[in-house]
């Protein structure tokens, strides 16, 4: 993966984030968020430690949220669509906030935390902590 430039790797993901199937598609929504999902896993450990990816991972994670949302709102617990977004950002969330992610650690840590977050606005997860969820701190660099 290293091979290719960080400069194509971004455009191809947010290209897979700005353009999404229908939500009326939920299983070509699954396969492509699923894709998403594994190369945000694989790519970002490479990607993140160079500062100048900051801004636009901090793009396409946001982008990828947007899709989080968007499948767990539009569908209801206990159908495909809403189950298997719950266990790609899980996954998302579980990877960056491993100790053996790799990356630059503050940049991971506040991916990871978003995704969580999400799970957590969706009903996927219960909150445990009141009062983080309205947390909008930016990411390491962005400001």
């Amino acid at each position: 993966m290293e091979e290719v430039p960080d400069e194509k790797w971004i455009d191809v993901l947010k290209i897979m984030t700005t353009k999404q199937p229908p939500i009326s598609s939920p299983l070509a929504r699954i396969n492509t968020f699923s894709l998403l999902g594994q190369m945000m896993v694989r790519l970002f450990p490479i990607m993140s430690v160079r500062e100048k990816n900051w801004k636009d991972l901090t793009e396409i994670t946001k982008n990828a949220i947007v899709i989080a949302d968007e499948n767990m709102q539009n569908s209801y617990k206990g159908e495909p669509l809403f189950n298997y977004t719950v266990k790609i950002v899980a996954n998302i969330y579980t990877e960056m906030a491993s100790p053996n992610f790799g990356g630059e650690k503050r940049y991971c840590a506040w991916a990871s935390d978003t995704f969580k977050k999400a799970l957590e606005k969706n009903g996927a997860v219960k909150n445990k902590k009141k009062g983080k969820e309205n947390d909008t701190t930016p990411p390491p660099g962005s400001a």
